[in-house]
């Protein structure tokens, strides 16, 4: 299923909307609301090449060309393609019944933005090319899942998932918009003691400022 595909982008549209028109739901949950990752070891997205993709790109940008996977232009106008999805389906759901609400589980693999350069350095943004920060900050994601699976024993190294999990949480708490975010932890990673002691508790203090998570959803 291809973002950058109009029928492809439309099938994922219905389908949700479809749920909040014809049953009594409270919200919607996104998951996998992304390109793939996996782009064998490049860190460059090389997917979405289908022909309608590209012709569809090229008539936007005035090209004619075959970009390369690392092309701005073209890396911005998928990143685009998800934006608009999620798009659709808050404003379309929101139409058909404004009390129901859109979540997504988005990704926070590796270090947070704040090691590694900013927001848009993370794989999250410039690889799997999900802006969930963008989401937040325009009005069309309700609740922000980021999926913060990390080993808390792993505290020490270049593998610091302690470090990894708090700077994402962290980052969340700061990028709420008015909206909410609500961290999902791993206990099929940790014990319970570090997850109720150590997790729980760094998600619960404040950040500097005044933001905090609503809360947290064990996997």
């Amino acid at each position: 299923m291809d973002p950058g595909h109009p029928d492809a982008a439309q099938w994922v549209v219905d389908v949700a909307t479809s749920l909040v028109a014809n049953y009594d739901v409270d919200g919607i949950n996104l998951d996998r609301i992304r390109y793939p990752d996996g782009n064998l070891g490049t860190n460059l997205p090389s997917w979405g090449y289908n022909a309608t993709a590209l012709a569809r790109f090229q008539t936007a940008m005035g090209r004619v060309d075959r970009p390369p996977a690392g092309d701005a232009q073209w890396t911005q106008w998928r990143r685009d393609q998800v934006t608009s999805i999620v798009r659709k389906i808050y404003l379309q759901a929101y139409a058909l019944k404004p009390r129901v609400r859109i979540s997504a589980d988005t990704i926070a693999y590796g270090y947070g933005p704040q090691t590694q350069g900013g927001w848009t350095s993370t794989r999250t943004y410039a690889e799997l090319l999900q802006d969930w920060r963008g989401w937040m900050q325009e009005g069309i994601l309700d609740l922000n899942i980021p999926m913060d699976y990390k080993r808390d024993a792993s505290n020490t190294g270049s593998n610091n998932q302690r470090q990894m999990f708090t700077e994402w949480a962290e980052f969340a708490k700061d990028n709420q918009f008015r909206r909410q975010a609500v961290v999902g932890t791993a206990l099929y990673l940790n014990d319970v003691g570090s997850s109720l002691r150590g997790r729980l508790g760094r998600l619960l203090v404040p950040h500097p400022r005044r933001s905090r998570e609503r809360g947290c959803a064990q996997r």
